[in-house]
C-alpha cells in the first residue's frame, strides 16, 4: 500500500505530539532534574499515577533499564511507553494499565 503526502504527514505529526507527551512526563517523573530517572522516582509516578506496586513498579524498571544503569535515560524512558504503540495512538496512562494488566512485562 502506497502512503500519499498527507498520510504521512498525519503520523509524523501523531509521532510528534506523541513524542511531546514523553517528554513532559518524563520532565515530570524526572524530580531532581537529573535528565535521568531512577527506580525511586519511577516508583512515586507509577504508584501515584497508576496504582502499581512496589514488585510492578521494580519489574517495570529494571525491564526498561536497558543497560542496567540503575536510571533510565530519555530513550529508555521512551520505550517504555512505545512498546505498546507502534500502530495505534493510545495515552501513556493507558499503556501503562495495559501492562501491568498483563502482569509481568
Amino acid at each position: 500500500q502506497n502512503l500519499d503526502f498527507t498520510t504521512m504527514a498525519h503520523y509524523q505529526h501523531q509521532a510528534a505530539k506523541l513524542n511531546a507527551v514523553i517528554d513532559l512526563v518524563f520532565d515530570a517523573v524526572d524530580k531532581d532534574n537529573s535528565g535521568s530517572v531512577e527506580e525511586k522516582e519511577l516508583r512515586v509516578f507509577l504508584r501515584q499515577q497508576v496504582s502499581f506496586t512496589e514488585d510492578e513498579c521494580k519489574c517495570v524498571f529494571h525491564a526498561f533499564d536497558a543497560n542496567k544503569d540503575g536510571k533510565m535515560d530519555k530513550e529508555e524512558f521512551r520505550k517504555l511507553f512505545l512498546k505498546k504503540q507502534q500502530a495505534q495512538e493510545e495515552s501513556v496512562i493507558q499503556t501503562l494499565k495495559e501492562i501491568k494488566f498483563k502482569g509481568k512485562i
